[in-house]
């Protein structure tokens, strides 16, 4: 028996962002703006951005990613902040004093992207363990019913 391929996507998705953190938290996400808004299949995706650091970010702070289809994990991996900063280029680099800044990130999105809501759970640690930063995006690749 033939195994079933996902339905694909391709129409813009829709998404959302909350930042999840408290007043404490090292960093406060202010801004996230996709273009296009909403994202594309296919289509290359810029990130922009901008939030306040209230507390040095050193080398050492990471940020647990886990990013779901419905129930399913597709992705649960630890990332270095400060070595992802580098290998992609970031504007900011660590040391990251405190301050208001703004990030712009560019990603070419596959043409085929199954057709469910994502959800990405984002938990930012500074390298002494203190919560850093608290992220909650949704995006939304399904048809419209």
């Amino acid at each position: 028996m033939p195994q079933q391929q996902p339905e694909v996507a391709n129409v813009p998705a829709t998404w959302s962002w909350k930042d999840c953190g408290t007043d404490d938290f090292a960093v406060k996400v202010t801004g996230l703006e996709v273009s296009p808004d909403p994202p594309e299949p296919g289509k290359t995706l810029t990130l922009h951005g901008t939030g306040q650091v209230k507390s040095l970010i050193e080398e050492g702070a990471y940020a647990n990613v886990l990013v779901k289809a419905g129930y399913v994990i597709i992705l649960k991996k630890k990332f270095d902040l400060c070595e992802e900063a580098v290998n992609n280029n970031f504007t900011v680099q660590c040391p990251i004093e405190e301050g208001f800044y703004e990030i712009t990130q560019v990603v070419d999105l596959p043409q085929e992207i199954p057709k469910f809501k994502y959800g990405i759970a984002i938990r930012g640690f500074t390298a002494d363990e203190d919560d850093m930063t608290c992220l909650d995006i949704t995006i939304d690749f399904k048809q419209p019913k």
